[in-house]
């Protein structure tokens, strides 16, 4: 190649989104990209863009990818680092391997990795015990995936990488892991959008981003809201559920926004996966985001904490468009992000903050008209140069 270090990307499982952002910053730094991954997500991958000098190794599927890997290992233990961006498969597998060069692991879902066994989280319901005891059953006795998860995550990773200082914070509180161990905090999303609302200046446009799907966002919360302040709106207002719905209760919250509607406000809702030319419109058309985030969530068997061992991703959202929001009182914010909110802890309370952000357009005190350092793409690219570099150089 050329004189410059080379660093291994590891992702088989998922987060495309997170390895288009992290492939954005590595290509503005000075190394050599070597990415091992599965088809189907480079396919992704290029239909966003043409990615230019990047070595990459596909896996047709899943089974392949102990194959790809075993084939390759010398170009994986000649590297100066490898970065593990997802890893949800293989932990037997990748356990059994001996790598040269540094580990660097993106940590998603902070309580799964760092404390399996206490945050197992059982649901009552038929659906649920039938699906945990699955889970158990396949992934619990056959492929010991706690045992070799904990294995790899011990033996075979010399840093965590977190997403946000809130989760390093209680990661470091709760003692999960060495100190030395953690990287400084770096976002995998950076600032994309100018911030700038292409929409009409006498109406006001709101939207709630993601799938309408209960185990993530309460919609309830924000229906409730809508229903005590649609009698006293004298400003044109559109909600858009910006997402498909996800079920039974999907369905049930579109038909109950859509019956709110009044001449001085609108619902906008999708039927299925919505484009991202017809997203991207949305959104430069919106005034304020509502992100209803639920307090806690499952991954697997695993619970897990919105804003401390997990992300919302709502709150990335707000920051690659750059759009206000208002956000639960709950959700730990990051400090360079609480001038962009306004926090509720109540459907009264979010119903006052929906009057004064409509009627007086209050989300104007809100508007990320400056950029935020912290989030800048450049920022994070220097930044990620750093702790690279020192770990390589180390």
């Amino acid at each position: 190649m050329n004189n410059r270090k080379n660093i291994v990307i590891i992702e088989f499982d998922y987060h495309a989104e997170v390895l288009i952002n992290s492939l954005l910053i590595f290509q503005t730094l000075p190394y050599n990209i070597i990415l091992f991954t599965k088809s189907s997500i480079w396919n992704e991958l290029n239909s966003v863009r043409k990615w230019g000098e990047i070595t990459v190794f596909e896996a047709p599927n899943k089974r392949a990818v102990r194959k790809l890997i075993s084939n390759n290992i010398e170009t994986i233990n000649d590297s100066n680092l490898i970065l593990f961006n997802t890893i949800a498969s293989n932990f037997k597998f990748f356990s059994s391997i001996q790598f040269n060069p540094p580990v660097v692991l993106r940590i998603h879902n902070a309580n799964t990795f760092f404390n399996p066994i206490k945050s197992i989280n059982p649901k009552f319901s038929t659906f649920y015990i039938w699906k945990d005891l699955s889970y158990l059953i396949i992934h619990g006795l056959f492929k010991r995936e706690m045992f070799y998860r904990a294995k790899f995550s011990r033996n075979n990773v010399d840093y965590f990488l977190l997403p946000s200082q809130k989760m390093k914070d209680y990661v470091l509180n709760k003692n999960y892991v060495k100190p030395e161990k953690l990287l400084p905090a770096t976002p995998y999303v950076f600032l994309k959008g100018s911030g700038s609302n292409e929409g009409s200046k006498s109406e006001v446009n709101i939207v709630i981003i993601g799938n309408i799907d209960k185990r993530r966002r309460d919609y309830l919360e924000v229906l409730s809201a809508f229903k005590s302040i649609t009698s006293q709106l004298n400003t044109k207002t559109t909600i858009t559920l910006l997402g498909r719905p996800f079920g039974q209760y999907g369905r049930t919250m579109v038909n109950a926004f859509t019956k709110l509607q009044t001449k001085f406000f609108a619902v906008n809702s999708f039927d299925a996966f919505v484009p991202q030319i017809l997203f991207e419109e949305t959104i430069k058309k919106t005034d304020f985001l509502i992100v209803p985030t639920v307090k806690e969530s499952r991954y697997k068997l695993y619970k897990e904490l919105y804003g401390y061992t997990k992300i919302s991703g709502g709150i990335n959202d707000m920051v690659v468009y750059r759009k206000p929001a208002l956000i639960p009182s709950f959700y730990p914010i990051d400090k360079c992000l609480i001038p962009h909110v306004a926090r509720y802890s109540s459907e009264n309370e979010l119903s006052l903050l929906l009057l004064s952000w409509i009627e007086n357009r209050k989300f104007k005190d809100h508007t990320m008209s400056s950029e935020i350092k912290e989030f800048c793409f450049e920022y994070i690219a220097k930044k990620t140069n750093r702790i690279f570099k020192d770990i390589m150089d180390t």
